[in-house]
């Protein structure tokens, strides 16, 4: 017995000793049908509302789970298993007709765990118990009890009970609390295979039942809950993802009808989208480099769906004849902030999903709603489309042009007011993004001029001449190293390390033009001698008190004066950043950096092998560049004909001295600045 029922049963020994009798006879398993018609007729005909409250615990002993016949068990019924499930399909018949929540007994929110029990056992097991002539003759003479109804007439019940469990537990309309009977995972079971069922009926569309669907849906997500709701999909994410088209599919379809309606239709909208990123927050808590909800939404094409339910949303904004601000406390303006999550989670797998999004006006569109602003919610959302989603693809040549031409839109129209506005707190980050994407438009200009790309520098270190690129040669085992002679290649051959490092600079070379086409190389040391020439000092001052500290131990160690330097730009989150590292031959890198680099660079070992034998004249400068969620490590060393950079930034470091304060920065970038080679000495390349 289950302990619910137990407890409830309790209650009937205070009745009257008739009652008493007639109730705990009702109560039993081998109850027969004379004893049980007894009891409903004497609940029927009782005029007192405490004794029929009673009397009500009758009902928790037939619908008792522990009744539930094993599967195993049902090609062999007994005639009291049968007389048990039959008595149970009769009180669930009694509760799914009920139309109010006057009707409802007293205590139907502790009765609905068993309901919920009794209703996935005649679901998963509906044609084994219709088969059978005794229970077959209940569920056909139930309408509400048929396959096709069961689901429908359980969700409307659900919606009763919770309508009656909100006034009876919500007094002070605190959202805070929740009714934990719907989280549970077989209602939710219950509750996504009735969804399904909802959006896929042909040929007639039962609207309320899919309302009920959303409604009762859970409103927080933890990990449990979203392995419930991926099994009952279907077991994928790829099917929930499915599920979740088939509802805005549905709404479209039906959309003259739930357009009546306009608080209908923002749910609709707003929940399935809820859905979906609390689904997807659940599963970057679990691992941070998966996209599997994003792939699935980018790879079934929901992009033009999410812009739908934009402009239809904000189209009933137009037609309102409310104020901005009561507008913002409906359900209306989550839908605003979670199509914007939505976006940036369909647009954060990579440049070809926002390539899609571009084409689409996506950014111009989703801006639109900056003018519900202040709000943190959606200021957050949009932020993060600005400052981290679209400056991606200010790196890729088939994106650029479209962001380009999508603020141009923006400067055209009303929303440049806004986002101009000082007060705005979008405004500086959409300046920072309008300033970025004319300098990459300039850069792309000259990457297509391929005026870098006639030029090269001799790979031997000691030589690292630079001259015409028709006048060097490469390797034909790798085909990454060039050499400006056969004396020079023979050399980083026999003296050098190449000879051991060939096969796999080979695959180091094989793989990087496996990933981005040779133009969109060249894009890339375009951008990086582009951004390297504007910041000079960041690059080779900034760290220049640390390398007068590393000559000092260099020089008593009677070895080459200049610490190799690892200058790492990345442009992971849109915008580039510039982290220093400098090599110490007594340290070396520690243990997880340097794994962590080998990862990204199996042959870092010669790279630094190189900048150490090239007397001050290589700078090892890492770009890091975002594809999706993940990045990609592209060594692109500076090469200069002399050392003088170098040596100018430890003249200026000496003089200077610590950088403690601002005042110190300025002085040392004026002694760098101060400096010049001979005119026609120094020349500077990315290769």
């Amino acid at each position: 017995m289950h302990p619910l029922v137990h407890q409830q049963i309790q209650r009937l020994h205070k009745l009257p000793s008739t009652l008493r009798e007639i109730a705990l006879a009702a109560t039993r398993p081998d109850c027969s049908d004379f004893e049980y018609r007894k009891f409903t007729h004497r609940f029927v005909t009782v005029n007192d509302d405490g004794i029929r409250a009673a009397l009500s615990a009758v009902f928790f002993a037939v619908l008792d789970p522990t009744r539930i016949p094993p599967a195993a068990e049902l090609e062999t019924l007994s005639q009291t298993t049968k007389a048990c499930i039959g008595r149970a399909l009769i009180v669930l018949h009694s509760l799914f007709v009920s139309t109010t929540e006057k009707e409802l007994p007293g205590e139907i929110v502790e009765l609905c765990p068993l309901v919920i029990e009794w209703v996935e056992f005649i679901h998963k097991f509906h044609d084994h118990l219709a088969a059978d002539d005794m229970l077959g003759r209940i569920i056909n003479l139930k309408s509400d009890l048929s396959r096709s109804q069961l689901l429908v007439s359980f969700l409307r019940f659900g919606r009763l009970v919770e309508s009656k469990w909100m006034k009876d537990n919500l007094t002070d309309h605190s959202d805070e609390q929740t009714n934990e009977l719907w989280t549970t995972p077989t209602f939710l079971s219950l509750l996504v295979s009735a969804w399904s069922q909802g959006v896929r009926a042909t040929p007639y569309a039962d609207i309320d039942f899919v309302l009920s669907c959303i409604l009762l849906s859970p409103q927080s997500i933890d990990s449990t809950k979203l392995d419930i709701l991926i099994g009952a999909a279907g077991g994928t994410v790829d099917s929930l993802v499915c599920l979740i088209k088939a509802h805005i599919e549905f709404t479209w379809d039906n959309f003259p009808l739930i357009r009546t309606h306009p608080p209908t239709l923002v749910i609709f909208l707003s929940h399935p989208l809820l859905l979906l990123v609390r689904a997807n927050n659940v599963m970057m808590e679990r691992d941070p480099l998966r996209r599997d909800i994003g792939d699935n939404l980018f790879a079934h094409g929901f992009m033009s769906h999410v812009l739908r339910i934009l402009s239809t949303v904000m189209d009933l904004q137009r037609e309102s004849d409310s104020q901005l601000s009561s507008f913002k406390s409906a359900p209306a303006f989550q839908t605003l902030c979670s199509v914007v999550d939505v976006t940036n989670i369909i647009i954060s797998t990579g440049p070809r999903a926002l390539r899609l999004a571009l084409r689409l006006d996506a950014l111009p569109r989703m801006l639109e709603t900056a003018r519900f602003l202040p709000d943190e919610l959606l200021l957050g959302s949009l932020t993060r489309l600005l400052s981290s989603q679209v400056p991606l693809g200010l790196l890729y040549r088939s994106t650029l042009p479209l962001i380009s031409a999508s603020l141009d839109a923006i400067e055209k129209s009303s929303l440049l007011k806004i986002l101009n506005n000082p007060a705005s707190p979008l405004a500086p980050i959409y300046a920072t993004l309008k300033e970025w994407a004319s300098r990459q438009e300039e850069i792309l200009v000259k990457s297509r001029q391929r005026l870098l790309e006639q030029a090269a520098a001799c790979d031997h270190p000691p030589c690292n001449r630079i001259g015409r690129r028709a006048n060097f040669k490469r390797c034909s085992g790798c085909y990454l190293r060039r050499y400006c002679s056969k004396i020079c290649q023979k050399s980083d051959w026999r003296d050098g390390n190449h000879r051991s490092t060939c096969a796999a600079s080979r695959v180091e070379y094989t793989n990087l033009h496996n990933m981005f086409s040779r133009a969109q190389l060249a894009f890339f040391r375009v951008t990086l001698h582009t951004f390297y020439r504007d910041n000079l000092p960041e690059f080779h001052c900034f760290g220049g008190f640390s390398r007068v500290e590393t000559v000092k131990t260099l020089s008593r160690a009677g070895a080459d004066p200049r610490p190799v330097m690892l200058t790492i730009v990345n442009y992971r989150e849109g915008l580039p950043k510039i982290n220093q590292i400098i090599i110490k031959p007594a340290t070396e890198l520690s243990d997880a950096l340097r794994d962590e680099l080998l990862r990204d660079i199996p042959t870092l070992d010669d790279w630094i092998d190189r900048a150490r034998r090239s007397n001050g004249r290589m700078v090892l400068h890492i770009m890091i560049v975002p594809v999706g969620i993940y990045k990609y490590t592209i060594v692109v060393p500076l090469r200069m004909t002399m050392s003088f950079l170098e040596d100018a930034a430890l003249r200026a470091a000496r003089a200077v001295g610590p950088l403690t304060k601002e005042a110190d920065s300025l002085k040392l970038v004026k002694i760098f600045g101060g400096s010049s080679p001979p005119r026609g000495t120094l020349a500077v390349i990315h290769q």
